[in-house]
């Protein structure tokens, strides 16, 4: 487990404050000893932020391993595609224990397999290009993925897809995806990583909105009411901001 980042640590934080405001507006009309309302509204605060903490860990690991799967089958998919297509298509001869017999097509013992990756998914115009070089015997087409028009035409003529998922995981159990070079992507700088840490809109707004309402609440007749929408806000603020949180 990454260690805690300034994001994680902020979000606790903040929900910790949210947390002992709502509280101390809630307590203070039902204890009357400020210092026992103010260790109450503490310990329902820790309490809180100690909730919190575990949930977004348990989040961000869920993110992490999830993020990460993604990130290798971009960089499998990227890789094939930089690949020359007949290179890509002997290793995938390999994998499905065909004949490479030229160009981007493997010989099956039930019909022909087509490789072919391409950066951008591909379209009705691939799929007929290929069709018309192995004479409609195509069964089996290998690739990263496939516009709409493009797999309604794959369907029409019986072609069974295999996409980039499953691609990889049939290199990998034959245990040829070691011999593919993964291009490792440039990592956002620190500035950019910032910026989209701090896209959660709504949490300003909300919280300073709660806690207008929560301070009225000290000077008007009928506080229970703004102290009941102050805290709704002040909740809604914190979990915007956990729920938005993708650190």
């Amino acid at each position: 487990m990454k260690k805690l980042n300034f994001a994680l640590v902020s979000d606790c934080l903040f929900s910790i404050l949210c947390a002992f405001i709502a509280a101390f507006a809630i307590m203070r009309f039902y204890v009357e000893n400020l210092a026992l309302c103010i260790s109450l509204s503490v310990a329902a605060a820790l309490s809180a932020g100690i909730i919190c903490l575990l949930y977004l860990l348990n989040k961000r690991e869920k993110l992490l391993e999830s993020t990460a799967s993604v990130k290798t089958l971009e960089k499998f998919a990227l890789s094939l595609a930089l690949s020359r297509d007949e290179e890509n298509a002997k290793l995938f001869a390999d994998a499905l224990d065909g004949t490479y017999y030229g160009g981007n097509y493997i010989k099956l013992a039930d019909g022909d397999a087509a490789v072919l990756f391409r950066v951008n998914p591909l379209d009705a115009d691939d799929i007929a290009a290929l069709l018309k070089q192995c004479n409609d015997k195509l069964r089996l087409l290998i690739c990263n993925s496939l516009s709409d028009d493009a797999e309604k035409l794959a369907q029409f003529f019986g072609i069974e897809i295999c996409s980039a998922g499953r691609a990889h995981a049939l290199l990998k159990d034959k245990g040829l995806s070691k011999s593919l070079k993964l291009p490792e992507a440039e990592r956002p700088n620190f500035f950019k990583n910032l910026k989209l840490k701090f896209k959660r809109k709504l949490c300003p707004p909300l919280f300073f909105s709660g806690l207008t309402l929560i301070a009225f609440s000290f000077f008007t007749f009928y506080p229970a009411y703004y102290v009941a929408a102050g805290t709704a806000l002040m909740i809604l603020s914190a979990l915007s901001l956990v729920f938005g949180q993708s650190s």
